[in-house]
């Protein structure tokens, strides 16, 4: 049902990576989904918009909306699940050279 079509490392703090997610039943891509991990935590962030709070913080607002925590809570899961198979189906690729390359030569 969702394809990862590509991940691009990024590696600033907890943000390892981003990634576009096909939903293959509604024929429609999900464009910078970031993956993020934190000790033995992994988790990812649906697409937002940055905006700055009256305090002058920066925050983010996410461009999804969805009828209950639970649900969302299952389709970043289901996600997830689908870096895994990305990742399983590139054995070129592997968790660290995509997401935790340290060494680049720039």
């Amino acid at each position: 049902m969702l394809e990862v079509k590509n991940i691009n490392p990024i590696n600033k703090g907890s943000l390892l990576a981003s990634c576009d997610v096909h939903i293959k039943p509604w024929k429609m891509t999900l464009l910078d989904i970031k993956i993020f991990e934190k000790g033995a935590n992994r988790w990812i962030t649906l697409p937002s918009k940055e905006y700055t709070n009256e305090a002058g913080e920066k925050r983010y607002t996410e461009l999804l909306a969805f009828d209950s925590e639970a649900i969302k809570n299952r389709f970043r899961s289901q996600i997830l699940t689908a870096v895994d198979e990305f990742l399983a189906g590139n054995p070129e690729m592997t968790v660290e050279q995509v997401i935790k390359e340290e060494d680049l030569p720039f």
